[in-house]
Order: structure tokens, then sequence, then C-alpha cells
């Protein structure tokens, strides 16, 4: 018997050495190794992971519970996870009545902010939330690190034309695009490149001002205008920020083979 104890204590304790030496985890039928991008890598292809489960008064009792953590609501059915001092619900799922029609939960209104002006267009890069306000001609940033309570962080004057049309917006890493147009003549505007580098120290510079713009999009290293002047869509290199560059223009939109 002490040398059977000894034979399987052996490669279990060698096992333990492993993954403490790795600080990786591996769990599986076949012994391959975990990816080295994971720190627990489970496998099967007959068996699934169990979430801890809970009713919401259970969840909601959990002491100083930390950002990620992640639950499975019993009373819900569905998945939560804490982030911001709050549970929140992964994705939506259909409410399914007696009578078998799908109801969708009702949107619950988590803070609201008055921008004192007409906001046509907006954008997400990381926390921080990017308001294009047409009455003031301005790009507003705006930091959701707390949804239910939104700060103003920075503003910033864009065109200085007090005709001009602040329509649509776009973001790229660090470079904002706000395509506006002069909605007095209906032919002249451009877009505008914005650095949110330091959403409170917004800076502005004219990529093309000759058009009437419509609509951005950015793809990948390109931005996609529509200059409704020129009835064309116009393609600008944005590898480099800085110097933006026309590419080509995309025109006859309307003709048929």
């Amino acid at each position: 018997m002490p040398s059977l104890t000894k034979t399987v204590l052996t490669p279990l304790l060698f096992c333990c050495t492993l993954v403490c030496s790795f600080a990786q985890v591996g769990i599986n039928m076949d012994r391959t190794a975990p990816d080295s991008s994971a720190i627990l890598d489970i496998s099967s292809t007959e068996k699934g992971v169990l979430i801890p489960r809970m009713t919401t008064i259970e969840r909601d009792a959990i002491v100083e519970p930390a950002d990620a953590l992640l639950v499975y609501d019993t009373d819900q059915g569905s998945f939560w996870y804490y982030e911001n001092n709050r549970w929140n619900e992964i994705g939506t799922r259909p409410r399914i009545t007696n009578s078998g029609i799908g109801i969708l939960p009702a949107p619950e209104l988590v803070s609201l902010l008055d921008i004192g002006g007409l906001n046509l267009d907006m954008a997400r890069q990381g926390n921080v939330l990017y308001l294009i306000d047409d009455n003031n001609d301005q790009l507003r940033a705006v930091d959701m690190t707390d949804p239910t309570n939104p700060q103003t962080i920075g503003t910033l004057d864009i065109v200085p034309d007090s005709d001009d049309y602040l329509i649509d917006i776009a973001i790229k890493d660090n470079s904002a695009y706000i395509a506006y147009d002069d909605y007095n003549s209906f032919t002249e505007g451009g877009i505008v490149l914005v650095d949110i580098t330091d959403p409170a120290a917004m800076t502005q510079s004219v990529v093309n001002p000759d058009g009437y713009y419509t609509s951005c999009v950015v793809a990948g290293e390109i931005l996609y205008g529509f200059d409704a002047k020129a009835e064309a869509f116009k393609l600008f290199d944005i590898s480099n920020p800085a110097s933006p560059q026309l590419l080509s223009t995309i025109s006859n939109l309307d003709s048929r083979p």
C-alpha cells in the first residue's frame, strides 16, 4: 500500500508544480497544453462550464463584488456582470409570456445630460462620448465612466462660420472626423479633423474644405465622405491622421448599365 500511495501522489505533485510554474491551467481530456494567452483553458466537446447560479437577492448580497464578476441570475434567467458600481445584464433576450409572444424588457433611463443644444450625431471612444452640437457649433466630450453621472470634460468650437451645419461624426483612434456644410448656400462645406488625444484640450484642422458633406464613415485606414455637391464619395487615406490624403472620387452613382 505505501508504494501505491507514493506512485499515485508523485505524478499529482508533479502536475501541481508544473501548473504553478507556468501560472496556467488547462482542463481537457487529451492533455492539450493551455493556450499561451489564457490563464485558464477549458476544452470539451461533450460538456460545458457552469457559472455560479443565484437569485437576485443573493447576487445583490455579494460583499464588495469586483469589476467583471460574473453570475447567473436564476430570477432573471440571464447572466450578469459587475462594473462601475452596479450589476449589468449581458445582452438582451425576449421575455416570453403565457401567450407565447416575445416581449423585450422596457428600457431604463440611467441618466440625463442637458447639453443645451441640438445634438445630431455622436460617437464613442473608450469611456468618452463625443457629441456634435449644431446649435452651438461645438464638439462636446462627455466622460461616461459612470453612466449614472456623465460629466462634460471638454468642448471645441467647430468651423468659424455660423452658417455651417454639423452633420456627422466618425472616430479612428485619437482622431475625430466631422462632416459639415453651409446650409444657406448648400454648396460649401468640408470635413474637420479633430485631435481627441486629450478630450479636455481638443484641436482641429480642415481635411477638405471643398464639398457639401452629408456623412462620413471610417473603415480601416480609409475615410469615406459623401459630397452631395459633387454627388460622389471621396476616399481619404488617414494612415497619417495629421495629413489625410484624397485617394479617389467615386462618381456617377446614378448611372445604370
